[in-house]
């Protein structure tokens, strides 16, 4: 029941006040200063498990919480989309990185076949030599192969993260200025999966 529904059903604080048997009857009031310093059950009761406070101090307070919430926030966002940058930078040194490689294993494509031409040619000169660089070729080939695939899991990784990364942080930006509890709990939901992302 709302305090005014106590009022209007003769059970606020004047009734209680002039009521000579209170019985088992619930009486209910918003209390003020008075009762928090009255010398009575109610005043002991309100001063062990209550705290008195005026509206502005109740304004002052929720302004407080508001603006630490939004502090975090803004923290929140800022570490995120360094670590984005971060992630950004990275991912362009793979790319770079893969390119190079990508160009290498061409060269030694175009080396293979040029020696498997030549192998051709002279298969009667210096079989054996051949024979032995060939296989060398062959090595240092899959040796690149082995690290141009791991370069490309890298990379798609990265991609990943980074697509993962942008959809919260698109929408914390856009919802920053919200203030509900609702939000606060979408909020405290993201902090709790970023920081176990982090770990």
């Amino acid at each position: 029941m709302k305090f005014e529904t106590y009022e209007a059903a003769g059970k606020g604080k004047q009734d209680y006040i002039n009521v000579q048997n209170l019985g088992t009857e619930i009486y209910g009031w918003i209390g003020r200063e008075d009762d928090y310093y009255s010398e009575k059950a109610i005043g002991d009761f309100l001063r062990k498990f209550g705290d008195l406070k005026t509206f502005q101090d109740i304004e002052a307070e929720e302004k407080s919480k508001s603006n630490m919430l939004m502090s975090n926030l803004s923290n929140v966002i800022e570490e995120k989309a360094m670590h984005l940058k971060e992630i950004e930078v990275k991912y362009n040194e793979i790319a770079l990185s893969l390119s190079s490689l990508m160009k290498e294993k061409d060269k030694k494509l175009a080396i293979e076949k040029e020696m498997a031409t030549l192998e051709q040619k002279k298969a009667d000169e210096n079989v054996f030599k051949l024979a032995e660089d060939h296989k060398r070729e062959k090595e240092e080939l899959h040796k690149t192969t082995m690290e141009l695939e791991k370069q490309i899991n890298a990379k798609q990784g990265l991609e990943l993260e980074i697509e993962r990364m942008r959809g919260p942080l698109s929408v914390m930006k856009h919802m920053e200025n919200v203030e509900d509890s609702k939000f606060k709990q979408k909020i405290d939901d993201t902090q709790k999966a970023l920081q176990q992302k982090e770990e």
